[in-house]
């Protein structure tokens, strides 16, 4: 029987998230208090193993203080802010004391219970393996990372403070915003990993759009999602060397979706599905990053080379690790990996489509690139029409 401890002064709250957690898990035991001193005795009286905490209480307790006393007693039981507080002092400070997971008011139902969900099963996992000895270089920090740890990809912090304020943005500022979060990796990927779980997607047709996606989760659970990526270490890319590698990967990404919108436009084929993909072309690269960074953070020192030989020695094993972990759907890891090799017997013309894109991009004029053009049914002296001008430096 699980043991929740709710920490909630908003009745009406509390009683959703109760039936919440009862949804998910029928024969909890759930403890609620409206205060946080009650809360805290019975904290250090009864234990729980899923605590969820609201950050402004009424009396001297607030929700962090709360956290900060349960951390000193048990890094194990999993704790979730739930708060309409989204500054993000308040986010790092959370972090700080080892929050699983940040959920901004108000809430979707459906993302409370796919959060819920995952991170109560992050927490099973983790206690059944044995706890690692620290490792003590970077290649065992780096694969004791996809092995066991929860991995992630970096997203900007500007970023991150513009959806916090989305509640108070015009329609002309949400849509500048929106149109800002449907180019950026890491939320792209996992809004399409938690859109198609069965909390959101109770049907069989597979999200696999960003605009689809969204219609799902909204604008508030598609707030949240920021939140949890900044919670992650390493999600700040701090380090000079691995802002600019991420920012040519960036650049990578989106010259795919570039050439993908010309080929798309020139046989007349809708290539929506395909642009999300494009997203995760670079998605192991993306992970490294973000788990090199956790490195410096715990204090350590960065060499490029080293950084560069990680990264192309273990962008393979990461971009899989992602994709299983934020359960991204098949069709679309499929369209990703078809960036870098077509199965034999290919038919689809989204995978035709993307290999072909990303030989072009690479600049590769090659016989399989004929040969593709031909499979598409364009002809040998377009070929140019669809490479991108280069770019400088700066842009």
């Amino acid at each position: 029987m699980i043991r929740v401890m709710m920490v909630e002064d908003d009745l009406s709250t509390a009683k959703l998230l109760a039936q919440l957690v009862r949804k998910l898990w029928p024969q909890a035991r759930v403890a609620h208090f409206s205060e946080g001193m009650t809360a805290l005795e019975h904290w250090r009286e009864e234990g729980a193993d899923l605590v969820l905490l609201d950050w402004g209480l009424p009396g001297s307790v607030s929700g962090l203080d709360l956290l900060r006393d349960i951390r000193r007693d048990s890094n194990d039981v999993v704790c979730v802010m739930i708060t309409g507080r989204a500054a993000r002092e308040m986010i790092l400070s959370a972090l700080h004391h080892r929050v699983d997971a940040y959920i901004v008011k108000p809430f979707r139902p459906q993302e409370v219970l796919a959060r819920l969900t995952e991170v109560m099963k992050s927490a099973q996992a983790l206690s059944r393996m044995p706890k690692p000895a620290s490792p003590d270089s970077l290649a065992d920090f780096v694969a004791l990372q996809l092995r066991e740890g929860a991995i992630g990809m970096p997203i900007a912090p500007k970023l991150v403070e513009a959806l916090a304020k989305l509640p108070q943005a015009d329609a002309e500022q949400r849509a500048s915003l929106v149109r800002r979060c449907r180019v950026e990796p890491a939320l792209v990927a996992r809004l399409l990993g938690i859109a198609n779980n069965s909390h959101y997607n109770t049907g069989a047709t597979v999200i696999e759009t960003f605009e689809g996606a969204l219609e799902l989760v909204g604008l508030d659970g598609l707030t949240n999602l920021a939140f949890t990526l900044s919670l992650q270490p390493g999600s700040e890319l701090r380090d000079d060397f691995l802002q600019r590698r991420c920012l040519l990967e960036q650049r990578a990404c989106l010259d795919l979706v570039a050439v993908v919108n010309r080929l798309g436009q020139r046989i007349e084929h809708d290539v929506s599905a395909c642009r999300a993909a494009c997203l995760l072309y670079r998605a192991g690269e993306f992970t490294l990053l973000q788990i090199l960074q956790a490195w410096a953070d715990l204090g350590h020192s960065l060499d490029e080379t080293a950084c560069n030989a990680i990264i192309q020695t273990h962008a393979a094993e990461a971009a899989i690790q992602l994709k299983m972990q934020w359960q991204i759907p098949t069709s679309i890891r499929l369209r990703a990996g078809s960036t870098y090799q077509l199965t034999s017997g290919t038919v689809k013309i989204d995978d035709i489509l993307m290999r072909l894109a990303a030989l072009i991009a690479s600049g590769e004029d090659s016989d399989e690139l004929k040969r593709l053009f031909s499979r598409l049914g364009i002809a040998d002296h377009s070929i140019d029409a669809f490479r991108l001008p280069p770019r400088s430096p700066d842009t």
